[in-house]
């Protein structure tokens, strides 16, 4: 990051401070390519690897199918009232985009099946040229490829950057890494900072949880200002653009009667703080002294008047953002989410898997840092302390650890080929009858590659509740094989688990009464109290929301979970073979793992 008006030092070395684009064209083409050839079955059958990436897919059919663009509510969620989503069209319309481009050509399900493989691999390639970008600048070519290769490798990353990983994270990830490289893109500070800026405003518009990130750039900036008051004016363009992107992008994507003060994603209240803070800045930098006293006041009296009117705007958002969650809801969902909990709920082998990589990226950094001369030593100042940011935020939220997984790319880089120079074949060990340090090295390779496919199975069994059984993705469900059954039968609402709810609502015409995305607290409620409680009381909560079927997949965490905690609740009968009389089952030809129940009204029971 520059300092003050200075631009950022030039690399010594082949091609020194250029971007290697075919180099990087090159490289992204064989890594999506791989990527996309290891998950053909995946995408043949649309196996998704997260119910949000139905769910998105969910929002972008019914944006091309003539949804309004303002209209955030899945209305086949929780009918009649439907769930207003917290989700940003900033993820829908690329994909949308897509799909309507090449429907022409390849029909729905083709232009649906070409986006859900383009976007994400176009964000992978944003994700490794701004990584290659910021290592062309200090180090010759080849190292930069490397840095691109490592943003793909980093398990915690490639995990958001895979085919069919249509959800928001992996553009989140391609805006933190932007506004890391925006002092090499841009060159000029005052430039520099205002694209971090609009890098920021976009990816807190697609989700706040980048929130402690840009918090964290935002105070790297303001420490700046403080040591040089006269010379270091960059959180003013940081903030002016955060502010206005922030603002412009609610416009457009939510719509001037969007007031409600939603706490998960950016609402006018949030607008309101970011424009008091960046005002009250611009106006010390304009006409206050260039005094480290006046710009400590001028920070905190622009913080304090912002969170003023932040608080009596939306005074609920002072706690946590899912502080008024239910408790059933904390308990039995948001508390099992493996993603969402910090590293030390993570089990060991995930934890290893995805943590190791960014530690060794820590040790790497430091070297850098340590190695570099007195001006870059200023870039590699602040790019430590963003990484590490990014490192303690995903340390109390695992799947944040992307972030870090993808700022330490360029250390992973170095590293690497601090690695491959000293495993060169040595003729000498040869000779001697020794194991080359080449060997060593493919070894390594080997291992790396095995622990990346123990990604997805570690991540599952790390969701798992205690005790929880776990027998596989689908535990022999056929889902979604099996949405085509269900398709069969006339559009009515089903009462499902959570977990298999998006899959339903993506692959049939049905709706469900909730999913596991927050805003249906209450559906969520109702949902996993009726599989806990005695069969009267699930009866009734069943027939309030007007359900005609109730379907279960057998076998995976969540029902279990119910089952378990609830014995003498609906779903431990339904396990153990004994459904109410009011659930009529009905045979589709499903996997026997996928129970399908009628509910059966009172005046028709036997």
């Amino acid at each position: 990051m520059t300092m003050g008006g200075d631009t950022v030092p030039q690399a010594v070395g082949k091609a020194a401070g250029a971007m290697p684009w075919k180099a990087f064209f090159l490289t992204w083409l064989g890594v999506a390519g791989l990527l996309v050839l290891t998950s053909l079955s995946r995408i043949a059958t649309r196996d998704f690897f997260d119910p949000d990436d139905f769910m998105r897919l969910v929002e972008v059919r019914d944006l091309v199918g003539g949804q309004d663009w303002f209209d955030l509510t899945q209305h086949r969620l929780n009918p009649p009232y439907g769930t207003p989503m917290h989700w940003s069209r900033i993820v829908d319309a690329p994909l949308a985009l897509v799909i309507a481009l090449l429907t022409p050509l390849l029909g729905s399900h083709g232009a649906e099946t070409a986006a859900l493989v383009l976007v994400p691999m176009v964000t992978l390639g944003c994700v490794m040229a701004l990584a290659m970008r910021i290592a062309a600048q200090f180090f010759e070519r080849e190292l930069a490829v490397m840095a691109g290769v490592c943003a793909a490798l980093v398990p915690a990353t490639l995990a958001q950057l895979n085919p069919l990983r249509i959800d928001h994270h992996g553009w989140q990830i391609a805006c933190v890494m932007l506004a890391a490289a925006s002092p090499v893109i841009a060159r000029r500070a005052h430039r520099a900072a205002l694209l971090a800026g609009a890098a920021f405003a976009v990816s807190l518009s697609i989700s706040i949880e980048a929130l402690p990130i840009a918090a964290a750039y935002g105070a790297i900036l303001a420490w700046g200002w403080l040591q040089r008051p006269a010379a270091d004016q960059r959180i003013v363009w940081f903030m002016a653009a955060l502010a206005t992107g922030l603002e412009v992008l609610f416009l457009t994507t939510r719509g001037p009667s969007a007031t409600f003060a939603w706490c998960d994603a950016i609402a006018p209240a949030h607008i309101a703080f970011f424009l008091i803070a960046a005002t009250g800045i611009a106006l010390a930098a304009r006409f206050g002294p260039a005094r480290t006293g006046f710009v400590l006041a001028a920070l905190g009296l622009s913080g304090a008047a912002g969170g003023a009117v932040f608080a009596s705007m939306a005074p609920a958002c002072l706690g946590a953002p899912f502080g008024a969650l239910d408790p059933l809801v904390m308990k039995y969902w948001y508390g099992n989410i493996a993603e969402g909990n910090p590293v030390w709920h993570q089990g060991l082998l995930l934890a290893s898997v995805s943590g190791l990589p960014v530690l060794a990226a820590l040790a790497a950094l430091l070297a850098i840092h340590r190695s570099a001369d007195a001006k870059a030593r200023r870039f590699w100042n602040e790019y430590l302390l963003l990484f590490v940011a990014a490192l303690l935020t995903g340390a109390m939220v695992w799947r944040s650890v992307a972030f870090a997984g993808a700022l330490g790319a360029v250390g992973l880089g170095w590293l690497l080929s601090r690695i491959m120079a000293w495993a060169q074949y040595d003729r000498t060990a040869s000779a001697r009858g020794e194991l080359p340090r080449r060997y060593l090295t493919i070894a390594a390779v080997i291992a790396l590659f095995g622990a990346l496919t123990l990604w997805p199975e570690s991540a599952e069994k790390s969701s798992a509740k205690p005790g929880a059984r776990v027998d596989g993705k689908d535990a022999d469900c056929g889902l979604p094989g099996a949405a085509a059954l269900l398709n069969t039968l006339p559009a009515q609402t089903i009462f499902a688990p959570l977990d298999i709810s998006p899959t339903i609502l993506s692959l049939t015409h049905h709706a469900v009464v909730a999913s596991n995305h927050h805003r249906a607290n209450l559906a969520i409620r109702d949902v996993i109290l009726a599989f806990l409680s005695p069969e009267a009381k699930a009866h009734a909560i069943i027939t309030h929301h007007g359900a005609g079927l109730v379907v279960i997949c057998a076998g995976l965490t969540e029902p279990n979970n119910y089952a378990q905690d609830g014995p003498g609740g609906l779903m431990a009968q339904i396990q153990q073979g004994r459904a109410p009389v009011w659930l009529e089952p009905v045979e589709l030809g499903q996997p026997g793992a996928l129970k399908v129940f009628r509910v059966v009204p009172a005046t028709k029971r036997p």
